[in-house]
């Protein structure tokens, strides 16, 4: 049996705005997870799809539709670009609005700002901190993490409703990740949830496109 916070399956729909060092990006995202399986989504441009990505626990695969090219690397190569110390349990988690797990070595809980805060040292130097709301249903209102070298994730989670199946969610993610190379900051704005309906998740490499490098 599943539990109401857990899932099989999740599909969303969402608005995406994304603003790094380099560009920024409005868009529309089409996501779908299969649990502890697949991540896997398009990006959408007016109307057309302009990259589509594959993630799985070992690796990430993403198709560029408009300069036609591809990118194939390890899941762990991946996140450390964007200065985050996280695996395939830990991003799937934060694209639902859960928190990231870790390995603690250490636990503190206080309160402040009105909620209950969550102290996390975990065995990498990764130090996580969690603000969940005093009503019940619990809520993970935000989370900020750090790591050693001084990187830096912080999400916000907002909008929150009950699903069909008394699912608590939220529908707005802020995310932040910031580095010596500047600050990233992606919003997703999420119009449609669906939980536990099995998805396709249909993805291939054109034989035309050039790896990118």
């Amino acid at each position: 049996m599943i539990h109401k916070d857990d899932f099989t399956w999740y599909t969303g729909k969402a608005r995406i705005k994304a603003n790094t060092p380099y560009e920024r990006l409005s868009a529309t995202l089409n996501l779908r997870m299969q649990r502890d399986k697949v991540i896997w989504a398009t990006i959408d441009k007016f109307g057309f799809e302009v990259a589509r990505v594959l993630i799985t626990p070992d690796s990430v695969l993403v198709v560029d539709r408009l300069n036609k090219e591809y990118t194939r690397k390890s899941l762990q190569g991946f996140m450390l670009e964007y200065g985050v110390h996280i695996g395939f349990g830990d991003l799937q988690n934060a694209l639902i609005g859960k928190m990231i797990a870790l390995t603690p070595t250490m636990l503190e809980t206080k309160r402040e700002e009105d909620m209950d805060l969550l102290v996390v040292n975990d065995i990498t130097g990764v130090i996580a901190r969690h603000w969940i709301s005093l009503t019940l249903p619990k809520q993970l209102m935000r989370s900020f993490i750090m790591d050693s070298g001084g990187r830096k994730l912080e999400i916000e989670n907002g909008a929150w409703q009950t699903t069909q199946d008394g699912s608590q969610l939220p529908y707005n993610r802020l995310l932040k990740f910031e580095d010596t190379d500047g600050v990233t900051e992606i919003e997703i704005l999420f119009s449609e949830i669906t939980k536990n309906v099995p998805a396709s998740v249909p993805f291939s490499i054109p034989q035309n496109y050039a790896e990118a490098r």
